[in-house]
């Protein structure tokens, strides 16, 4: 009986523990926002130049303009406040992570700060603007591209975000490894099924064009390559330290 209660505990203050991880990540996202609120305007330029004037923007209802500034100071907001989401990611989880473990996290916060801000700034300096010409060039002669603001916000809001976590694939697999969920012959073993469930998963969190959905998807398979060659690095720097061990105690025991 004692054990049971113990394990509620546990369970308890684990809990306790999440609930107080999203309630600083969402205070985080929350001052954000509201600072990026106030340069939703500039941000806005920015996201219309990319347009190249091709595109006539218009609001259709009365409440358009201020979701449109909201979703603005959102991706403001989740941005900006990236480096607290990771750092209270970390916290939850390191107690429960081994020495090893908890410097890869530490050394891990700078690359995966770079990457998110990478694959956001891919997204709005080459794949929206390509994808946007890809898509207008359907237009019909007679008819000009006028969009409503909130609709191209999203369209942008979707792919920054999109890119910037899809990014962070890399360092995501290799905590797995070194916690040892996961090993780099599972990543070779399901590679195909791993392949085609990412473009299901572009297909289903990108707007219904094919194109837009092969430049998410192309990123996604580039990374999770890039992650079987680290993994080899860690498999042979695992292998020699085992090596010098096994020496250095053969030594010993001589």
């Amino acid at each position: 009986m004692e054990e049971v209660d113990e394990n509620q505990m546990s369970l308890i203050a684990h809990l306790d523990e999440l609930r107080n991880m999203f309630i600083f990540i969402i205070i985080g996202v929350f001052i954000g926002t509201l600072i990026c609120m106030g340069y939703s305007e500039v941000i806005l330029q920015e996201f219309i130049k990319i347009s190249k004037g091709k595109i006539s923007f218009i609001m259709i209802s009365p409440t358009e303009g201020f979701f449109t500034q909201l979703k603005l100071g959102l991706l403001g907001g989740i941005v900006l406040s990236f480096p607290n989401s990771i750092i209270q990611f970390w916290r939850f989880i390191g107690p429960g992570l081994e020495d090893q473990e908890k410097k890869f996290l530490y050394l891990s916060t700078p690359f995966m700060i770079a990457l998110f801000l990478g694959g956001v700034s891919l997204a709005f300096f080459y794949v929206i603007p390509f994808g946007l010409d890809f898509l207008l060039s359907f237009q019909f002669a007679d008819v000009s591209s006028t969009i409503s603001i909130e609709k191209y916000v999203s369209f942008c809001f979707t792919l920054l975000l999109v890119f910037g976590f899809v990014f962070e694939l890399p360092i995501f697999i290799i905590l797995l490894y070194f916690i040892g969920l996961l090993q780099r012959a599972h990543l070779i073993k399901f590679r195909k099924h791993v392949f085609v469930s990412m473009f299901i998963f572009a297909a289903v969190i990108t707007p219904p064009d094919i194109i837009t959905q092969i430049m998410v998807a192309i990123p996604m398979i580039i990374l999770y390559e890039i992650s079987i060659q680290l993994l080899w690095f860690f498999d042979k720097k695992k292998a020699e330290a085992e090596k010098n061990k096994s020496e250095d105690d053969f030594d010993y025991d001589c």
